[in-house]
């Protein structure tokens, strides 16, 4: 039977080794593309548009996983070919399987340490991909609240030209009239220009020196 004789002697199917290799990356495109995914839905300034969004998501998934399978096709080819493969002129019948039962136990306790390891390194990695999670869906709220304060500064400048050309009007009554007429533009702009003031000082206050392009 084809693979027999590597399954006996490395103790797995060669075949299930690369299977659990694919299986395990796809997983990992599957993952990565969902974060894209994710961070993309979250923008305010792509609001409206989670069809595109998914669909996006579900073409990029489907490159990954075609350019993969090209290469891996290879992979798996070459492994089967020059790693596994036992020649035939080779007896396997006389190696040893069976270790003595100190070599086991460091065995044994070299993998635990191994899979401890691998445990806590996907820990830290999960939890660096949290913060970055995190720091992105700030840097998003910040370019929100800078694009509200950059639409708050022009309406502040047009305001303020109005405001300008009410007060180079010289004859008194007339002044008085458009005053009256004007003062809600008037209180507006005050207003307009105190919310400017605090945003401005919000966002130097939690991102002085970030570039938020």
């Amino acid at each position: 039977m084809a693979q027999q004789r590597e399954a006996e002697f490395f103790g797995y199917n060669p075949i299930t080794f690369s299977d659990d290799i694919f299986g395990s990356v796809i997983d990992y495109c599957c993952d990565g593309v969902d974060s894209i995914e994710e961070v993309l839905l979250r923008n305010p300034e792509l609001k409206g548009k989670e069809a595109a969004i998914k669909k996006g998501a579900d073409k990029l998934l489907e490159s990954l996983k075609e350019a993969f399978g090209k290469n891996f096709d290879t992979f798996e080819l070459y492994t089967l070919k020059y790693i596994f493969h036992i020649p035939p002129d080779i007896d396997i019948t006389n190696i040893p399987q069976k270790i003595d039962s100190a070599s086991e136990g460091r065995a044994k306790r070299r993998r635990r340490d191994e899979e401890n390891e691998e445990i806590e390194l996907d820990k830290e990695i999960e939890s660096l991909r949290r913060e970055i999670q995190s720091k992105q869906s700030e840097v998003i709220e910040l370019r929100g609240k800078r694009k509200a304060m950059q639409d708050n500064v022009e309406k502040a400048k047009e305001l303020i030209t109005a405001l300008s050309q009410i007060m180079k009007i010289n004859n008194g009554h007339q002044e008085t009239n458009i005053l009256q007429k004007h003062k809600q533009e008037i209180s507006s702009a005050i207003s307009n220009i105190s919310y400017l003031i605090q945003n401005a000082i919000e966002l130097d206050l939690l991102l002085p020196h970030a570039n938020l392009d």
